[in-house]
């Protein structure tokens, strides 16, 4: 499952996917953000992207942690060739998932109306939430296959899976928006279909070069030390590895509590130009974590140290010029990308960026 290669190799080709993927993913994302910005109303865009931050919070803590520890785990089980333990915590993780996203979405379809009043003030927020409920439970089945390809360093499934997703959910929104029969509620589905197309295609992969190779013909017997050691790092990893997406994901919902669903329109554009630079920097970050692990496990601190130095400077000069950049150009960004509607998410941007 994972090989061991020269460092510089192993960041040259891997990284190749990760950039190449990532660069054709994020137009793509930000032509459908274009497409619903001009297609529907600030409020109703702002309703749209409120109820997809709450899904994102919800998935978030959706299994505490399990599916990020993935990342830690399994390339330490796979270099051993312990691919019992790896079998088994992928189970452990799949079901945990769906049993917490089956809760998530029972309590959603049962207070969705109280909801949609309280908190987003409209209450056709009510049969959006309950269709994006299946949207999260795709998205948590997508997230264990793409943490799969992570923890084995197959950066090309990883990125390729991601933007299988966003290619499919813009090609079936462009079709909508130029036949103008676009509406919140048929662009919900479509955002459903696009995530059901990424399982399908991350799930033929991870049976067809994981589960059949190495997987299938291996038992799985219930290990209560391992899941005990699973469960401890979880808890912690949860607390930490996913805190800036929790906080982000809590400050978008008192924007929509509190200032209501025009302003959390304005707000999720305003991410949407912040995030410009992770385009960059995330799928370095992403790649570092198992290669973190598969170095720490073969004993080479070395080689970790040297990383950490060489790449925080790097991450720094990106922060101080792209931030430059921001300051001067963030409102040109907003009408240019989401039109004349959003200025005043580049005006946000200005006052943020220091």
């Amino acid at each position: 499952m994972i090989t061991e290669e020269n460092l510089a190799k192993k960041f040259i080709g891997k990284g190749f996917w990760l950039y190449l993927f990532t660069f054709l993913s994020a137009p793509l994302a930000y032509i459908t953000k274009m497409i619903l910005s001009r297609d529907v109303s600030v409020a109703e865009f702002g309703i749209f992207y409120g109820i997809v931050s709450l899904i994102t919070l919800l998935s978030a803590l959706n299994d505490l942690g399990g599916t990020e520890s993935l990342n830690y785990f399994l390339p330490k089980y796979i270099i051993r060739k312990e691919y019992w333990k790896v079998k088994y915590l992928l189970w452990l993780v799949f079901r945990l998932q769906i049993f917490s996203s089956l809760v998530i979405i029972g309590i959603i379809f049962l207070f969705g109306d109280t909801i949609a009043l309280v908190h987003f003030k409209d209450i056709q927020a009510s049969e959006m939430l309950r269709i994006m409920s299946m949207f999260f439970l795709g998205s948590n089945i997508l997230h264990i296959c793409t943490a799969l390809f992570s923890a084995t360093q197959n950066t090309k499934l990883q990125k390729s899976t991601e933007f299988v997703r966003l290619a499919s959910t813009l090609a079936l929104m462009a079709g909508i928006f130029f036949l103008d029969i676009g509406n919140l509620i048929l662009y919900a589905w479509i955002w459903i279909l696009g995530v059901l197309i990424a399982i399908l295609f991350a799930g033929f992969f991870a049976y067809q070069k994981y589960y059949i190779i190495y997987l299938k013909n291996i038992p799985t017997e219930k290990d209560v030390i391992l899941r005990k050691d699973f469960i401890k790092y979880a808890i912690p990893t949860f607390l930490t590895a996913n805190i800036s997406l929790i906080l982000s994901q809590i400050d978008a919902q008192l924007v929509t509590g509190i200032l209501g669903n025009e302003a959390q329109g304005l707000y999720s554009n305003y991410l949407s130009i912040m995030t410009l630079p992770f385009i960059v920097i995330a799928p370095i970050m992403a790649f570092l974590f198992p290669v973190f692990t598969e170095l720490h496990s073969r004993g080479n601190t070395e080689k970790i140290l040297f990383l950490y130095k060489n790449l925080m400077l790097y991450f720094a000069i990106i922060a101080i010029w792209v931030s430059f950049f921001l300051f001067q150009t963030g409102k040109n960004w907003a009408e240019i990308l989401f039109g004349a509607s959003y200025i005043e998410s580049g005006i946000i941007l200005q006052y943020s960026v220091p």
